[in-house]
């Protein structure tokens, strides 16, 4: 059966928050070359609040053995001039304190 794509359309922009919480994550010690990485990097499925879904990115200021499902984070942006409109103006997700 072919693809067919909803009938939704994206007819507005919704602003969203920044926080969320940790749906599951995992820890990479190896770089995608192969590598040992100095510092592991710790990737989330992150859940935006009030949002259905979520998306795939790293989570940091925080050090991988106190990780956990369900936990609440922020994200943290780059400068407002060096954004270009896609989701890699985050460049993190942090724990709320």
């Amino acid at each position: 059966m072919p693809y067919e794509p909803s009938a939704r359309r994206l007819n507005e922009w919704v602003k969203v928050g920044k926080r969320g919480n940790v749906r599951t994550y995992t820890v990479a010690y190896i770089n995608v070359d192969g590598t040992k990485l100095k510092k592991p990097i710790i990737w989330a499925m992150v859940k935006i609040d009030n949002v259905n879904g979520g998306f795939v990115h790293k989570l940091d200021e925080v050090d991988p053995k106190y990780v956990e499902i369900g936990m609440r984070v922020e994200a943290v942006f780059k400068e407002k001039k060096d954004r270009v409109g896609s989701m890699l103006d985050i460049k993190y997700f942090k724990p709320v304190k």
